[in-house]
């Protein structure tokens, strides 16, 4: 399995992504190096975005001047609420819909707020980009927790950011996306 999830990244990362230049200014060739088990030959992951460490990660915050830092300051704030209309508007138009009958769970809902209040403070650690995509790694100090890193999903349409669940069967999210998380911030 190991071995068809590394051919299958080689294949996907041979075909690159575009660059699209979001927030600060255009992003920077990344790499991150998966070392194989047993010492074989290691996968490279080469993506445009940034890679920051925990100490030196974006603060995200009211004041943030960052595009991409603003938005996840107000996903974040949004989300402390259990206000449908506000979380939802923040979603890619084309999800809405589907997203407000799925928010009638309120105890969902509790459990997503109680989440985002627990947030003491934030940074953003990684952002990849991916087609029309971008995966933005957030640090998150939690209440009784600690540090845990987030990924979010985001859609970028003309100069707006919205969440996204459009990756939700997308083989590269689903799988690798996430798991550069263990490799990239322990």
């Amino acid at each position: 399995m190991n071995q068809f999830i590394n051919r299958t990244l080689l294949l996907i990362l041979s075909l690159g992504v575009p660059m699209m230049g979001v927030a600060s200014g255009q992003f920077s060739q990344q790499s991150i190096v998966f070392e194989a088990p047993g010492g074989g030959t290691p996968v490279t992951l080469n993506f445009n975005g940034r890679l920051l460490s925990k100490k030196r990660g974006i603060v995200v915050d009211e004041k943030s001047k960052d595009q991409i830092a603003a938005f996840l300051h107000q996903v974040i704030d949004t989300n402390r609420s259990t206000d449908a209309e506000k979380i939802v508007a923040l979603w890619h138009p084309d999800e809405r819909e589907a997203l407000l009958e799925k928010m009638e769970n309120q105890e969902a809902m509790s459990r997503n707020s109680a989440f985002f209040i627990n947030i003491q403070k934030s940074k953003i650690v990684g952002v990849m980009e991916y087609g029309d995509y971008l995966f933005v790694y957030a640090l998150h100090d939690l209440l009784g927790v600690g540090d845990y890193v987030k990924a979010y999903p985001i859609a970028k349409a003309g100069d707006e950011l919205f969440m996204t669940n459009q990756l939700s069967e997308d083989f590269f999210y689903t799988v690798i996306a996430d798991q550069i998380i263990r490799y990239q911030w322990p």
